[in-house]
């Protein structure tokens, strides 16, 4: 766990709750030792968010801008709360990285926190990959809104540099994941991590951003119980595209059957299966892009990763 005392933020740590668990089932934001009165904050909305929605894991490659994330982590352990296991990685492409792979198999959005600026554009590449593969996660990072002329603590200077990113680092993201936006609030917080996480999930799945300001984290949050994630629907064409694409395939003199993802889905390799066998269409999974097994490999019908010219159908 990153060090959770003061930070380059400028926020100090607000010390050991004596009052243990809470009644809400959150950690205890009662008197510390010190005497000091805390009240949750937008760090304890971050991982409220993320618990509600069903993450297992936060994958970062973090800033101290993520200080009150870290200090709501270590109060959650400190009371035996509920929580995501936080994984401090040594570089923003192997955090998305390892998000993608979790994410391929448990079709789970999962949080991913960035660094500022720099590192949401380190982590970029990896993003764009999560994207083209079908992976949901939900992508943060951190940055100014008020640059020290706000009421709050000042962020520092290091944040000025910022300015030129013109419309703000979620127009950055947006060529690269589904959806981008920036948390305005912390009162909006939770709900925004939770639609972010819907938009994740629904089909064709994939990241997406939320720019989370640094005084937005600071503030004071009100502890509302975050909603719960919605549940995945389904997508049924309706019978008559089903008759039209039937007719497309019984007329066509070489149909072939070209498939990525088919086999991510419950019951789905089997469906493919029995298709492509009622029809004797060959199977053909490309070798560069398939992120998982489609169709059985020793299956007369697979014809391999390659639809070039001189492919020829079975007999």
């Amino acid at each position: 766990m990153p060090n959770t005392g003061r930070s380059d933020t400028g926020r100090s740590d607000t010390g050991r709750s004596n009052t243990g668990r809470s009644n809400t089932g959150r950690p205890s934001t009662g008197r510390s030792n010190t005497g000091e009165s805390r009240r949750a904050d937008g760090g304890d909305a971050v991982i409220s968010a993320f618990n509600a929605i069903g993450s297992d894991f936060i994958f970062s490659s973090p800033g101290s801008e993520w200080a009150p994330v870290w200090e709501s982590l270590a109060r959650r352990h400190r009371d035996g709360l509920p929580c995501p296991k936080y994984l401090d990685l040594t570089h923003e492409t192997v955090a998305v990285g390892m998000a993608t792979g979790y994410g391929l198999v448990t079709r789970r959005p999962q949080g991913v926190l960035l660094h500022a600026g720099p590192g949401l554009l380190q982590g970029s590449m990896a993003v764009h990959g999560a994207l083209l593969a079908g992976v949901p996660m939900v992508v943060a990072s951190s940055e100014s809104s008020t640059y020290g002329d706000g009421g709050g603590p000042d962020p520092g200077g290091q944040w000025y540099r910022n300015l030129s990113v013109v419309g703000g680092p979620h127009q950055m993201a947006q060529p690269w994941v589904k959806w981008a936006n920036q948390v305005g609030d912390v009162s909006v917080l939770p709900g925004m991590v939770t639609r972010a996480a819907e938009f994740a999930v629904r089909a064709p799945a994939g990241p997406v951003y939320l720019n989370v300001p640094l005084e937005v984290l600071l503030d004071p949050w009100d502890e509302r119980e975050p909603k719960q994630l919605a549940p995945r629907g389904t997508t049924v064409s309706a019978p008559e595209d089903i008759e039209a694409v039937l007719g497309l395939l019984a007329d066509a003199e070489n149909p072939v059957i070209v498939t990525e993802t088919a086999g991510r889905e419950a019951g789905g390799t089997a469906a493919l299966t029995d298709f492509a066998e009622t029809l004797q269409i060959p199977v053909i999974e490309p070798g560069g892009s398939t992120v998982c097994t489609n169709f059985p490999r020793t299956h007369t019908l697979h014809a391999g990763g390659d639809i070039g010219p001189t492919w020829t159908p079975r007999t």
